[in-house]
């Protein structure tokens, strides 16, 4: 079922999936930029297709650079249907410091705020606002990458009981390889603990959630032709039984980028 949902199937799939993200820079200047951009996403499911999912995603940004720093404002809103219904109305504001610290190292500091509407789980609809600091570092003569992120949100939804606060620890490492492949590992951990009783279960949930993924990508003929392989693994643990699941994800993608 969709992560967000947090409820295990207990079953396996096939599943297609299609994204398309495209942007415009409407307005450039030496230090001074402004832009849109729109991007869509569509997942089919062969069996579980109640969960099909399909996501237009808009996009309004705008920078200033004054070396190292550039600041960036963006707005993201967003809507979401599920099998053909109305899933999710989303709001996300979200500025942004960049300091480019040397050569090879770049930080980012990103508050995040999100407004959302559930149609169908009303409960569920609230905001959240989130503080994320994370950095880039340049090893092996520009050849691989080093990433680290560690972030805090705070989340007030419709029902108390959907109230929560979650820490992300993010770690990640992206290599070139021979034959012109790209190699990347990365991991997650995240620590949500809920902020009142849950009117269903009597207690307040606390869960951990791992995600590990690794990718092996290239290019085809072409600059702009790629493929990509990916597996991903996501283990959720709970107080509260209903809420643990494993996740095995395997994905082959053709990109196209222009």
């Amino acid at each position: 079922e969709p992560d967000d949902l947090d409820l295990p199937s207990d079953e396996s799939d096939w599943a297609t999936l299609g994204y398309f993200s495209g942007k415009y820079n409407a307005l450039i200047r030496d230090t001074f930029l402004l832009g849109a951009g729109y991007s869509h996403y569509q997942i089919w499911y062969d069996d579980l297709d109640d969960f099909d999912l399909t996501g237009s995603i808009f996009h309004l940004y705008g920078s200033y650079h004054f070396t190292p720093f550039t600041f960036r404002m963006n707005y993201f809103p967003a809507y979401f249907w599920n099998d053909g219904d109305s899933y999710l109305r989303q709001h996300r504001l979200e500025p942004e410091m960049l300091w480019q610290i040397s050569d090879r190292l770049l930080t980012r500091l990103t508050y995040r705020y999100h407004d959302n509407t559930y149609f169908e789980e009303s409960d569920r609809s609230g905001h959240s606002n989130e503080l994320f600091l994370d950095g880039s570092y340049q090893i092996l003569s520009d050849r691989g990458r080093l990433y680290a992120g560690l972030g805090y949100e705070d989340y007030s939804a419709s029902a108390a009981d959907q109230d929560f606060e979650r820490w992300r620890l993010a770690l990640a490492v992206y290599l070139e390889m021979p034959w012109e492949l790209e190699f990347g590992l990365a991991g997650q951990y995240q620590d949500r603990d809920y902020d009142n009783v849950d009117e269903l279960y009597g207690v307040s949930r606390s869960d951990e959630r791992y995600i590990v993924s690794a990718s092996l990508s290239r290019t085809l003929f072409y600059e702009w032709l790629g493929i990509l392989g990916e597996y991903k693994y996501i283990r959720n643990d709970s107080n509260i039984n209903d809420f643990e699941y494993t996740r095995n994800m395997a994905t082959l993608s053709v990109t196209v980028t222009y």
